[in-house]
Protein backbone atom coordinates (compact mmCIF):
# COMPACT_ATOMS: atom_id res chain seq x y z
CA UNK A 1 0.00 0.00 0.00
CA UNK A 2 2.80 2.20 0.62
CA UNK A 3 4.51 1.94 -2.85
CA UNK A 4 1.40 2.41 -4.10
CA UNK A 5 0.34 5.45 -2.62
CA UNK A 6 4.63 7.08 -3.35
CA UNK A 7 3.25 5.50 -6.89
CA UNK A 8 0.15 7.31 -7.62
CA UNK A 9 2.54 10.93 -5.88
CA UNK A 10 4.94 10.39 -8.10
CA UNK A 11 2.04 10.33 -11.10
CA UNK A 12 0.46 13.56 -9.81
CA UNK A 13 3.67 15.58 -9.22
CA UNK A 14 4.49 14.75 -13.12
CA UNK A 15 1.10 15.22 -14.22
CA UNK A 16 1.83 19.26 -12.66
CA UNK A 17 4.64 19.64 -14.46
CA UNK A 18 3.34 18.53 -17.51
CA UNK A 19 0.53 21.38 -16.78
CA UNK A 20 3.02 24.29 -15.70
CA UNK A 21 4.93 23.53 -19.17
CA UNK A 22 1.83 22.55 -21.84
CA UNK A 23 1.73 25.90 -23.86
CA UNK A 24 3.81 28.14 -21.81
CA UNK A 25 4.87 31.37 -22.85
CA UNK A 26 6.89 34.44 -21.76
CA UNK A 27 8.07 37.69 -23.06
CA UNK A 28 11.29 38.56 -21.76
CA UNK A 29 12.70 41.69 -21.82
CA UNK A 30 16.89 42.50 -23.17
CA UNK A 31 19.07 42.16 -20.03
CA UNK A 32 21.28 44.58 -21.63
CA UNK A 33 21.95 46.19 -24.95
CA UNK A 34 25.01 46.43 -26.10
CA UNK A 35 23.82 47.40 -29.69
CA UNK A 36 21.12 49.74 -29.23
CA UNK A 37 19.57 47.57 -32.16
CA UNK A 38 16.03 46.64 -31.89
CA UNK A 39 16.01 43.16 -32.04
CA UNK A 40 13.56 40.69 -31.38
CA UNK A 41 13.58 36.47 -30.70
CA UNK A 42 10.94 33.88 -30.67
CA UNK A 43 12.67 30.44 -28.87
CA UNK A 44 10.45 27.44 -28.82
CA UNK A 45 10.90 24.13 -27.35
CA UNK A 46 9.09 21.06 -27.87
CA UNK A 47 9.47 18.23 -25.40
CA UNK A 48 6.30 16.28 -24.21
CA UNK A 49 5.75 14.15 -27.43
CA UNK A 50 4.97 11.15 -25.92
CA UNK A 51 4.20 7.64 -27.04
CA UNK A 52 8.32 7.08 -26.33
CA UNK A 53 8.99 10.12 -28.71
CA UNK A 54 9.56 12.45 -26.10
CA UNK A 55 13.16 15.07 -26.07
CA UNK A 56 15.46 14.97 -23.32
CA UNK A 57 17.06 18.49 -23.82
CA UNK A 58 15.02 20.62 -26.07
CA UNK A 59 13.88 22.70 -23.52
CA UNK A 60 17.01 23.16 -21.38
CA UNK A 61 17.95 24.82 -25.24
CA UNK A 62 14.93 26.76 -25.31
CA UNK A 63 15.26 28.12 -21.66
CA UNK A 64 19.47 28.39 -22.25
CA UNK A 65 18.98 30.22 -25.64
CA UNK A 66 16.49 32.55 -24.24
CA UNK A 67 18.59 33.84 -21.62
CA UNK A 68 21.84 34.43 -23.83
CA UNK A 69 19.71 36.07 -25.95
CA UNK A 70 18.86 38.81 -23.50
CA UNK A 71 21.96 39.45 -22.79
CA UNK A 72 22.56 40.28 -26.50
CA UNK A 73 19.63 42.85 -26.36
CA UNK A 74 17.00 40.70 -28.05
CA UNK A 75 13.04 41.04 -25.95
CA UNK A 76 12.80 36.90 -26.40
CA UNK A 77 9.19 35.41 -26.36
CA UNK A 78 9.59 32.18 -25.09
CA UNK A 79 7.28 29.36 -26.01
CA UNK A 80 7.48 25.52 -24.69
CA UNK A 81 5.33 22.48 -25.55
CA UNK A 82 2.72 24.40 -27.41
CA UNK A 83 0.10 22.76 -29.47
CA UNK A 84 -0.60 23.57 -33.29
CA UNK A 85 -3.25 26.23 -32.09
CA UNK A 86 -1.32 27.73 -29.33
CA UNK A 87 1.72 28.19 -31.26
CA UNK A 88 0.15 29.89 -34.63
CA UNK A 89 -1.70 32.19 -32.52
CA UNK A 90 1.48 33.04 -30.26
CA UNK A 91 3.77 33.39 -33.46
CA UNK A 92 1.25 35.71 -35.36
CA UNK A 93 1.80 38.08 -32.35
CA UNK A 94 5.35 37.68 -32.45
CA UNK A 95 5.52 38.53 -36.63
CA UNK A 96 3.13 41.69 -35.92
CA UNK A 97 5.87 43.10 -33.30
CA UNK A 98 9.03 42.56 -35.26
CA UNK A 99 8.23 45.09 -38.17
CA UNK A 100 10.93 47.10 -38.90
CA UNK A 101 13.28 45.56 -36.58
CA UNK A 102 16.91 45.42 -36.97
CA UNK A 103 16.82 41.89 -36.19
CA UNK A 104 14.53 38.85 -35.89
CA UNK A 105 15.79 35.39 -34.94
CA UNK A 106 13.23 32.28 -34.87
CA UNK A 107 15.14 29.88 -32.72
CA UNK A 108 13.45 25.71 -32.63
CA UNK A 109 14.15 23.02 -30.74
CA UNK A 110 12.21 19.67 -31.14
CA UNK A 111 11.07 16.92 -33.74
CA UNK A 112 11.19 18.38 -37.80
CA UNK A 113 10.75 16.46 -40.45
CA UNK A 114 11.18 16.70 -44.40
CA UNK A 115 8.15 15.63 -46.41
CA UNK A 116 8.81 15.73 -50.32
CA UNK A 117 11.29 18.55 -50.02
CA UNK A 118 9.31 20.80 -47.06
CA UNK A 119 10.40 21.07 -43.83
CA UNK A 120 8.03 20.45 -40.92
CA UNK A 121 8.20 20.88 -37.21
CA UNK A 122 6.29 19.33 -35.09
CA UNK A 123 4.03 21.02 -31.96
CA UNK A 124 2.95 18.61 -28.93
CA UNK A 125 -0.37 16.91 -29.19
CA UNK A 126 0.24 16.74 -33.18
CA UNK A 127 -1.59 13.92 -35.15
CA UNK A 128 0.46 12.39 -37.75
CA UNK A 129 -1.30 9.35 -39.11
CA UNK A 130 0.53 9.76 -42.18
CA UNK A 131 2.56 12.35 -44.54
CA UNK A 132 -0.26 14.06 -45.27
CA UNK A 133 -1.23 14.89 -42.11
CA UNK A 134 2.20 17.40 -41.79
CA UNK A 135 0.25 20.02 -44.03
CA UNK A 136 -2.35 20.62 -41.40
CA UNK A 137 -0.67 19.47 -38.01
CA UNK A 138 2.77 20.91 -38.03
CA UNK A 139 4.06 24.09 -38.55
CA UNK A 140 5.59 24.50 -42.33
CA UNK A 141 8.98 26.17 -42.10
CA UNK A 142 8.49 28.33 -45.36
CA UNK A 143 5.14 30.27 -43.89
CA UNK A 144 7.74 31.55 -41.06
CA UNK A 145 9.72 32.44 -43.41
CA UNK A 146 7.42 34.16 -45.59
CA UNK A 147 5.70 36.02 -42.46
CA UNK A 148 9.21 37.22 -41.40
CA UNK A 149 10.22 38.40 -44.98
CA UNK A 150 6.93 40.51 -45.05
CA UNK A 151 7.84 42.91 -41.91
CA UNK A 152 10.90 44.16 -43.46
CA UNK A 153 13.19 43.42 -41.11
CA UNK A 154 16.78 44.45 -41.61
CA UNK A 155 18.60 40.88 -40.73
CA UNK A 156 16.55 37.74 -40.40
CA UNK A 157 18.07 34.68 -38.65
CA UNK A 158 16.19 30.92 -38.28
CA UNK A 159 17.93 28.30 -36.42
CA UNK A 160 16.44 24.85 -36.86
CA UNK A 161 17.87 22.57 -34.38
CA UNK A 162 15.29 19.86 -35.56
CA UNK A 163 17.16 17.61 -37.50
CA UNK A 164 16.24 14.38 -35.76
CA UNK A 165 14.63 11.18 -36.94
CA UNK A 166 11.29 10.93 -37.70
CA UNK A 167 9.55 8.93 -35.07
CA UNK A 168 5.90 9.58 -36.31
CA UNK A 169 6.89 7.51 -39.88
CA UNK A 170 7.28 4.23 -38.27
CA UNK A 171 3.11 3.78 -38.07
CA UNK A 172 3.31 4.99 -41.90
CA UNK A 173 2.01 2.75 -44.62
CA UNK A 174 4.35 4.58 -46.99
CA UNK A 175 6.67 7.38 -46.14
CA UNK A 176 7.69 10.54 -48.46
CA UNK A 177 10.00 11.56 -45.46
CA UNK A 178 13.82 11.41 -45.60
CA UNK A 179 16.13 11.84 -42.29
CA UNK A 180 16.57 15.28 -41.21
CA UNK A 181 15.58 18.55 -43.14
CA UNK A 182 15.73 19.77 -46.43
CA UNK A 183 18.17 22.45 -47.63
CA UNK A 184 16.09 25.76 -47.90
CA UNK A 185 17.01 28.72 -49.85
CA UNK A 186 17.01 31.78 -47.80
CA UNK A 187 14.81 35.11 -48.81
CA UNK A 188 16.97 38.46 -49.25
CA UNK A 189 18.93 39.37 -45.70
CA UNK A 190 17.83 36.07 -44.42
CA UNK A 191 20.36 33.17 -42.71
CA UNK A 192 19.01 29.95 -41.55
CA UNK A 193 21.28 27.63 -39.54
CA UNK A 194 20.93 23.87 -39.00
CA UNK A 195 21.78 21.58 -36.79
CA UNK A 196 22.74 18.78 -39.18
CA UNK A 197 23.53 18.95 -43.08
CA UNK A 198 20.52 17.89 -45.06
CA UNK A 199 19.27 14.18 -45.25
CA UNK A 200 21.37 13.81 -41.73
CA UNK A 201 20.46 13.54 -38.32
CA UNK A 202 21.52 15.83 -35.03
CA UNK A 203 23.11 13.71 -31.90
CA UNK A 204 21.28 13.47 -28.69
CA UNK A 205 23.74 15.63 -26.31
CA UNK A 206 23.29 13.11 -23.90
CA UNK A 207 25.52 10.75 -25.80
CA UNK A 208 28.18 13.54 -24.70
CA UNK A 209 27.04 14.21 -21.16
CA UNK A 210 25.78 17.83 -22.26
CA UNK A 211 22.62 19.51 -20.65
CA UNK A 212 22.00 20.11 -24.44
CA UNK A 213 21.95 19.18 -28.09
CA UNK A 214 25.40 18.96 -29.54
CA UNK A 215 24.33 22.25 -31.49
CA UNK A 216 23.22 24.12 -29.13
CA UNK A 217 25.44 23.43 -26.17
CA UNK A 218 28.57 25.03 -28.50
CA UNK A 219 26.07 27.52 -30.21
CA UNK A 220 25.33 29.28 -26.96
CA UNK A 221 28.82 29.32 -26.16
CA UNK A 222 29.80 31.22 -29.29
CA UNK A 223 27.35 33.41 -29.91
CA UNK A 224 28.20 35.71 -27.21
CA UNK A 225 31.56 35.81 -28.34
CA UNK A 226 32.76 40.09 -28.89
CA UNK A 227 33.63 40.65 -32.51
CA UNK A 228 32.75 37.33 -34.32
CA UNK A 229 30.89 37.67 -37.36
CA UNK A 230 27.87 35.56 -37.86
CA UNK A 231 29.47 33.45 -40.11
CA UNK A 232 32.64 33.08 -38.02
CA UNK A 233 29.88 31.95 -34.89
CA UNK A 234 28.47 29.20 -37.20
CA UNK A 235 31.71 28.47 -38.55
CA UNK A 236 32.98 27.75 -34.75
CA UNK A 237 29.83 25.75 -33.84
CA UNK A 238 30.27 23.74 -37.00
CA UNK A 239 33.98 22.18 -36.15
CA UNK A 240 33.29 21.87 -32.24
CA UNK A 241 30.40 19.87 -33.37
CA UNK A 242 31.91 17.59 -35.79
CA UNK A 243 35.23 17.37 -33.76
CA UNK A 244 32.96 15.96 -30.80
CA UNK A 245 31.02 13.70 -33.03
CA UNK A 246 33.85 12.60 -34.99
CA UNK A 247 31.79 13.77 -38.16
CA UNK A 248 28.74 11.80 -37.34
CA UNK A 249 26.81 15.59 -37.59
CA UNK A 250 28.13 18.31 -39.42
CA UNK A 251 25.79 22.34 -39.03
CA UNK A 252 25.06 23.57 -42.12
CA UNK A 253 24.12 27.11 -42.98
CA UNK A 254 22.37 29.12 -45.98
CA UNK A 255 22.71 32.88 -46.16
CA UNK A 256 21.70 35.79 -48.61
CA UNK A 257 23.13 38.33 -46.44
CA UNK A 258 25.98 40.07 -48.24
CA UNK A 259 27.85 42.26 -45.31
CA UNK A 260 29.22 41.28 -41.84
CA UNK A 261 26.92 41.09 -38.76
CA UNK A 262 27.94 40.79 -35.23
CA UNK A 263 25.48 39.73 -32.15
CA UNK A 264 28.14 41.35 -30.04
CA UNK A 265 31.08 43.83 -31.74
CA UNK A 266 34.12 44.34 -30.21
CA UNK A 267 33.89 47.45 -27.76
CA UNK A 268 35.13 50.06 -30.15
CA UNK A 269 32.95 48.50 -33.17
CA UNK A 270 29.65 49.10 -31.76
CA UNK A 271 27.35 49.91 -34.44
CA UNK A 272 25.26 53.52 -33.82
CA UNK A 273 22.21 52.96 -32.06
CA UNK A 274 19.00 52.77 -33.92
CA UNK A 275 16.51 55.19 -33.14
CA UNK A 276 14.01 53.77 -30.48
CA UNK A 277 10.17 54.63 -31.64
CA UNK A 278 8.58 56.32 -29.07
CA UNK A 279 5.67 54.17 -27.33
CA UNK A 280 1.81 55.18 -28.33
CA UNK A 281 -1.44 53.69 -28.01
CA UNK A 282 -4.78 52.49 -30.20
CA UNK A 283 -7.74 51.44 -30.19
CA UNK A 284 -9.84 48.96 -32.02
CA UNK A 285 -13.84 49.36 -31.41
CA UNK A 286 -16.61 47.08 -31.08
CA UNK A 287 -16.66 46.91 -34.55
CA UNK A 288 -13.27 45.68 -35.37
CA UNK A 289 -12.89 49.30 -36.43
CA UNK A 290 -8.96 50.91 -36.16
CA UNK A 291 -9.08 53.91 -34.84
CA UNK A 292 -7.07 56.87 -36.25
CA UNK A 293 -5.57 58.59 -33.59
CA UNK A 294 -2.36 57.58 -31.42
CA UNK A 295 -2.31 58.47 -28.08
CA UNK A 296 0.11 58.97 -25.03
CA UNK A 297 -1.10 56.65 -22.58
CA UNK A 298 -3.39 54.17 -21.75
CA UNK A 299 -5.85 56.80 -20.26
CA UNK A 300 -5.83 59.32 -23.16
CA UNK A 301 -7.05 56.44 -25.42
CA UNK A 302 -9.39 55.33 -22.81
CA UNK A 303 -11.08 57.96 -22.15
CA UNK A 304 -11.66 59.21 -25.75
CA UNK A 305 -13.15 55.86 -26.17
CA UNK A 306 -15.46 56.18 -23.82
CA UNK A 307 -16.91 59.88 -24.57
CA UNK A 308 -17.41 58.15 -27.79
CA UNK A 309 -19.48 55.49 -26.54
CA UNK A 310 -16.74 53.23 -27.94
CA UNK A 311 -15.11 50.26 -26.47
CA UNK A 312 -12.96 47.16 -27.21
CA UNK A 313 -9.46 46.95 -27.18
CA UNK A 314 -6.31 49.21 -26.95
CA UNK A 315 -2.98 48.16 -28.37
CA UNK A 316 -0.27 49.73 -27.77
CA UNK A 317 2.84 49.48 -30.36
CA UNK A 318 5.14 47.16 -28.02
CA UNK A 319 2.71 44.85 -28.38
CA UNK A 320 0.57 45.32 -25.24
CA UNK A 321 -3.18 44.98 -24.96
CA UNK A 322 -5.70 46.00 -22.61
CA UNK A 323 -9.48 45.53 -23.14
CA UNK A 324 -12.36 48.35 -22.19
CA UNK A 325 -15.10 47.02 -21.41
CA UNK A 326 -18.66 47.70 -22.98
CA UNK A 327 -20.27 50.49 -20.73
CA UNK A 328 -22.99 49.65 -18.35
CA UNK A 329 -26.65 51.69 -18.93
CA UNK A 330 -27.39 54.54 -16.51
CA UNK A 331 -30.68 52.21 -16.24
CA UNK A 332 -30.84 50.15 -13.14
CA UNK A 333 -30.75 46.60 -13.57
CA UNK A 334 -34.06 45.84 -11.94
CA UNK A 335 -35.67 47.90 -14.72
CA UNK A 336 -35.04 45.11 -17.47
CA UNK A 337 -36.34 42.10 -15.44
CA UNK A 338 -39.86 41.29 -15.84
CA UNK A 339 -41.20 39.06 -13.28
CA UNK A 340 -44.66 37.26 -13.56
CA UNK A 341 -46.90 34.38 -11.90
CA UNK A 342 -46.38 31.32 -13.84
CA UNK A 343 -48.48 29.22 -11.27
CA UNK A 344 -49.64 28.80 -7.66
CA UNK A 345 -50.62 25.74 -5.03
CA UNK A 346 -51.10 25.19 -1.70
CA UNK A 347 -50.60 22.46 0.55
CA UNK A 348 -52.46 22.57 3.97
CA UNK A 349 -50.15 20.93 7.16
CA UNK A 350 -50.62 20.06 10.93
CA UNK A 351 -49.79 23.24 11.86
CA UNK A 352 -49.07 25.30 9.47
CA UNK A 353 -48.94 26.09 5.42
CA UNK A 354 -46.76 25.48 2.62
CA UNK A 355 -46.91 27.84 -0.19
CA UNK A 356 -45.88 26.69 -3.98
CA UNK A 357 -45.42 29.37 -6.18
CA UNK A 358 -43.53 29.69 -10.02
CA UNK A 359 -42.69 32.64 -11.15
CA UNK A 360 -41.27 33.37 -14.77
CA UNK A 361 -38.52 35.43 -14.86
CA UNK A 362 -37.49 37.45 -17.79
CA UNK A 363 -34.50 39.34 -18.77
CA UNK A 364 -35.52 42.17 -21.48
CA UNK A 365 -32.02 43.65 -21.99
CA UNK A 366 -28.96 43.22 -23.88
CA UNK A 367 -26.52 42.82 -20.78
CA UNK A 368 -26.32 39.64 -18.59
CA UNK A 369 -28.07 39.96 -15.14
CA UNK A 370 -28.23 39.01 -12.02
CA UNK A 371 -31.18 38.61 -10.23
CA UNK A 372 -32.75 37.89 -6.71
CA UNK A 373 -36.51 36.90 -6.45
CA UNK A 374 -38.01 37.35 -3.35
CA UNK A 375 -41.14 35.92 -1.60
CA UNK A 376 -42.07 37.89 1.49
CA UNK A 377 -44.18 36.13 4.24
CA UNK A 378 -45.39 37.67 7.32
CA UNK A 379 -49.27 38.36 9.07
CA UNK A 380 -51.61 40.26 8.32
CA UNK A 381 -53.29 42.39 11.55
CA UNK A 382 -56.83 41.66 12.08
CA UNK A 383 -56.95 38.52 10.10
CA UNK A 384 -57.77 41.22 7.43
CA UNK A 385 -56.18 39.68 3.66
CA UNK A 386 -55.56 43.24 2.32
CA UNK A 387 -52.23 44.35 0.98
CA UNK A 388 -52.43 47.54 3.35
CA UNK A 389 -52.89 45.13 6.56
CA UNK A 390 -49.69 43.00 6.08
CA UNK A 391 -46.92 42.84 8.34
CA UNK A 392 -43.52 41.57 6.76
CA UNK A 393 -41.47 38.91 8.83
CA UNK A 394 -39.00 38.11 6.12
CA UNK A 395 -38.57 36.68 2.78
CA UNK A 396 -37.32 33.98 0.94
CA UNK A 397 -35.43 34.33 -2.29
CA UNK A 398 -34.25 32.39 -5.26
CA UNK A 399 -31.13 33.67 -6.79
CA UNK A 400 -30.76 33.20 -11.09
CA UNK A 401 -28.27 34.68 -13.79
CA UNK A 402 -30.17 35.20 -16.81
CA UNK A 403 -28.33 35.94 -20.18
CA UNK A 404 -29.30 38.72 -22.40
CA UNK A 405 -33.17 38.51 -23.63
CA UNK A 406 -33.89 35.34 -22.12
CA UNK A 407 -36.29 33.93 -19.47
CA UNK A 408 -36.21 31.04 -16.94
CA UNK A 409 -39.02 30.03 -14.11
CA UNK A 410 -38.33 29.86 -10.55
CA UNK A 411 -40.23 27.80 -8.12
CA UNK A 412 -41.01 28.56 -4.23
CA UNK A 413 -42.02 25.95 -2.14
CA UNK A 414 -42.11 26.73 1.89
CA UNK A 415 -43.48 26.32 4.90
CA UNK A 416 -45.48 28.68 6.82
CA UNK A 417 -45.99 27.41 10.31
CA UNK A 418 -48.76 28.99 12.31
CA UNK A 419 -47.81 31.65 15.21
CA UNK A 420 -49.66 31.39 18.16
CA UNK A 421 -49.82 34.76 19.54
CA UNK A 422 -53.24 37.16 19.16
CA UNK A 423 -52.25 39.29 16.77
CA UNK A 424 -50.89 36.53 14.42
CA UNK A 425 -52.98 33.41 15.45
CA UNK A 426 -54.59 31.66 11.71
CA UNK A 427 -53.40 35.01 10.08
CA UNK A 428 -50.06 34.27 8.48
CA UNK A 429 -49.73 34.65 4.86
CA UNK A 430 -47.30 35.91 2.09
CA UNK A 431 -47.17 39.06 -0.08
CA UNK A 432 -46.42 40.05 -3.56
CA UNK A 433 -43.01 39.07 -5.35
CA UNK A 434 -40.35 41.40 -5.69
CA UNK A 435 -37.13 41.01 -7.24
CA UNK A 436 -33.23 42.81 -7.04
CA UNK A 437 -31.27 43.05 -10.05
CA UNK A 438 -27.50 44.03 -10.66
CA UNK A 439 -25.70 43.86 -14.34
CA UNK A 440 -22.33 41.27 -14.47
CA UNK A 441 -19.72 41.82 -16.81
Amino acid sequence: MRYLIIMCLCMLFALVVSAQTRNFRVIKVPAENPTGQKRKAVVIGMSDYEKGRNLDNTLNDANDMSEVLTRLGFEVTLLKNNDLRTLLTNLTEWYNSISGNDMAVFYYAGHGIEINGQNYLIPVGATLNSATDAQFNTLNVNQVLGNMDEKRVRMKLLILDACRDNPFSRSWSRSASSPGLATMSAPKGTYIAFAALPGSTAQDGGNYNLPNGVFTYYLKQEIVKPGLTIDQVFNNVTNDVATLTNDLQTPFKNSSIRSDFYFLPKTNEIPAPVVVEKKYYYYVDQRGTKGSQQFASVADAEGFMKRNLLYGKIYSNKGEVFVVEEPLPAKPAADFIRVSEYSRDSESTSDGHIYIRAYSVFNDSKYTIKIGVQLPYGYYKNCVADPDNFVEDGFWTKVLTLPPGTNNVVEFREELKKIDSPNRKKCSGISSVRHTAAYIR
